[in-house]
């Protein structure tokens, strides 16, 4: 009556996706790595309901927020409230696409997605590309094959990704080094070499 059961994972493994599957979920943008599952259970959630449209993981929390009637944070990046959708409102998220990036382990990647397409460009990993620059179908037959016209996406995709590493340089941060129990269990998940 009032409680919310919610499974969300952070990536994907790729296993869907063998022939673009590269060495280590942090290492490619492909839907293998990015497609997630998103599952709430709760207080007047109908059995079996789907969100019509685009949602991202940064929509969680918002989402969440809206759910438990809480104000939203007013942070420009933390996503979108889903949380009629959720409940069974059937007009589609107002999410028109999705970001991505990933620096893990040498990569330098980004992507933007729409609910059909995906532009991706690899901006300089080390010590290789590590994915294929372009932009591509999500879903059907042609997954992933021959790729097609960006329409403006790689543009968008470039200026974002300058805006938010333009925002994170701003910031003030300081690194945190693990003790080694906690350095050993990151290494065996495969986050630290």
């Amino acid at each position: 009556e009032n409680t919310f059961f919610i499974f969300v994972n952070d990536h994907g493994e790729g296993l869907s996706i063998a022939p673009h599957k590269t060495d280590g979920h942090g290492s490619d943008l492909y839907p293998g790595n990015m497609d997630v599952p998103w599952i709430v259970r709760g207080p007047k959630i109908p059995a079996g309901h789907e969100i019509n449209g685009l949602v991202s993981q940064i929509d969680f929390t918002p989402t969440m927020m809206g759910l438990l009637d809480l104000p939203p944070d007013e942070n420009p990046l933390s996503g979108v409230n889903l949380a009629d959708q959720l409940l069974g409102d059937s007009s589609p998220s107002s999410r028109q696409f999705a970001f991505a990036a990933s620096f893990f382990f040498g990569a330098d990647i980004a992507a933007l997605f729409t609910s059909d397409r995906q532009c991706q460009r690899d901006y300089g990993s080390s010590p290789s590309p590590k994915i294929a620059d372009g932009c591509f179908y999500r879903s059907g037959p042609k997954k992933f094959g021959k790729r097609i016209p960006p329409e403006g996406m790689l543009e968008q995709l470039d200026g974002f990704r300058a805006s938010l590493l333009e925002k994170h340089a701003s910031w003030d941060t300081q690194e945190l080094l693990p003790d080694e129990d906690l350095n050993e269990q990151l290494k065996a998940l495969g986050y630290v070499e």
